[in-house]
């Protein structure tokens, strides 16, 4: 072997040792590198894992309360209904009441709903048609206590049942309609209380 070969010989162990050297740093590095990754990739992964658990949570609770307040709603629904049943039944039963006792009830909201003044009462058509006799005296005798006067006109109003009150150009609306349509969150509040509570 000449003096050649042998530097080259030595040049090459040198450079394969190096070689091997570099590619064992090499490789440590990777690994080292390949771990910092694994270990964010799996902080990461574990954080959207919880961020995903946490927004499923909260869909699925916002899905339970979108059910419960439409649940609740349909039963308000339902109550209102029933109650608005209820109201149209009595204003039924107040209408279909016999004579007698139905203009009992017409005395009692002249007493409550007149004026201590000189007035007008328009009937319904079907209720003037059915005035007891001596109606009107019996109107006047709850008036005089107020100090007022009501006569009977020969007009009527437009509702089904009921009475308007006129004083010049003050009208006291008594229909039936009127009344329970003032009175329904009243009548509402009594009924639920009655019905759901």
């Amino acid at each position: 072997m000449s003096g050649t070969d042998n530097i080259l010989k030595v040049i090459k162990s040198e450079t394969e040792t190096k070689v091997c050297q570099i590619l064992k740093e090499a490789q440590e590095k990777a690994s080292d590198f390949a771990s910092d990754i694994e270990r964010q990739t799996d902080g990461r992964v574990d954080k959207i894992i919880e961020d995903l658990k946490v927004s499923a949570s909260f869909i699925e609770a916002k899905g339970k309360l979108s059910l419960d307040v439409q649940k609740k709603k349909n039963i308000l629904k339902i109550k209102r209904k029933i109650v608005a049943d209820i109201i149209e039944k009595a204003k039924s039963y107040f209408k279909n009441l016999p004579d007698e006792e139905y203009f009992l009830v017409v005395l009692k909201m002249i007493e409550k709903f007149s004026l201590p003044q000189k007035g007008k009462i328009l009937f319904s058509k079907e209720d003037l048609s059915r005035l007891p006799e001596g109606f009107e005296l019996q109107i006047n005798q709850i008036c005089k206590g107020k100090n007022g006067e009501l006569s009977i006109s020969s007009k009527t109003n437009d509702a089904d049942f009921g009475f308007v009150l006129v004083y010049g150009l003050i009208e006291e609306n008594c229909t039936f309609d009127a009344i329970f349509r003032s009175k329904y969150d009243e009548l509402l509040d009594i009924a639920r209380d009655i019905l759901f509570d």
